[in-house]
Formats: C-alpha cells, sequence, structure tokens
C-alpha cells in the first residue's frame, strides 16, 4: 500500500533536521528534485540551513574500515553509505585519507612528456557478432548500397 504523503513529507523533514542530510541527499532517496524536497518542507517552516552548513562528514574509523581495510571505492561506500559520493570525496579530505586513483593503469600518472608504456586493450564484448548480423538482415531485405 503506498505511503500517504503527509508520511512521505514527515520522513523528509525528520531527514532534513534529525539526519541533517541535504535536499540532494533526500531527493535522491525520493527520487524527485531537490526543489521538490524544498517546496514540501517550506510550509511546514522548517529552518533551513545555510549552503556552508554542510552535513557531517563521515566518521573517520568507518571510513578507514570501508575505503582502507576493505578497498571499498568511493563509490561502493557512497551506495552502502546511501550517501552522495562527495560526501564520501569530503569525508576522505577532512580527514587527511587520500584517494585512490579510479584509474586503471595508475602508472600512466608517472609517465613524462614523450614516455610511453604497454597497456593491454580490453576484451571485446562480443558485440561483432551482433553487429555482422544486423548487417546481414539489411543486405537480405535490400538495404544493400548503390555502387
Amino acid at each position: 500500500m503506498p505511503q500517504k504523503l503527509d508520511d512521505l513529507v514527515a520522513q523528509m523533514r525528520r531527514l532534513y533536521e534529525v539526519e541533517r542530510l541535504t535536499h540532494q541527499e533526500i531527493a535522491g532517496r525520493f527520487n524527485v528534485s531537490k526543489q521538490a524536497i524544498h517546496y514540501r518542507l517550506k510550509p511546514l517552516g522548517v529552518e533551513f540551513r545555510d549552503a556552508g552548513q554542510t552535513t557531517p562528514v563521515i566518521e573517520l574509523e568507518k571510513l578507514e574500515r570501508l575505503y582502507i581495510e576493505k578497498r571499498l571505492s568511493a563509490q561502493q561506500i557512497a551506495d552502502h553509505l546511501d550517501c552522495l559520493i562527495g560526501k564520501v570525496y569530503t569525508s576522505l579530505k577532512r580527514h587527511g585519507i587520500e584517494h585512490r586513483s579510479p584509474r586503471k593503469h595508475p602508472e600512466l600518472r608517472d609517465l613524462k612528456i614523450g614516455e610511453s608504456i604497454e597497456v593491454l586493450r580490453p576484451k571485446t564484448t562480443g558485440n561483432t557478432q551482433a553487429i555482422t548480423i544486423e548487417w546481414a538482415k539489411l543486405w537480405e531485405f535490400g538495404f544493400q548500397s548503390e555502387r
């Protein structure tokens, strides 16, 4: 049974005032725009925070466990904690934890101008067969290019 609008708005208010989530974080949970959250909370007399009053950072112990010990990516941590990836990066920065490069080939970072290295190409996904089949169908139905 769908939740009543009043229950949803009360939940939005709790997330904003008690859990101190941003409009963007709440909007992500409800799959609406951040403006929709603002317009639902404003008539309730909710006192809005200034843009500079961000949500608290993720605790150091939690970040160390997830990012350093378990080696989760910033996106995986954001998904796990149900927050935005920006909050993860901000927390890493505030706690002085250097974030890992998302690059597949970190050795590229150390290259100087004019240097090169050999990098393996990713395997193909098998789409070439599908493309070949599609071209064969087009050919069969007379969509041949004119010579």
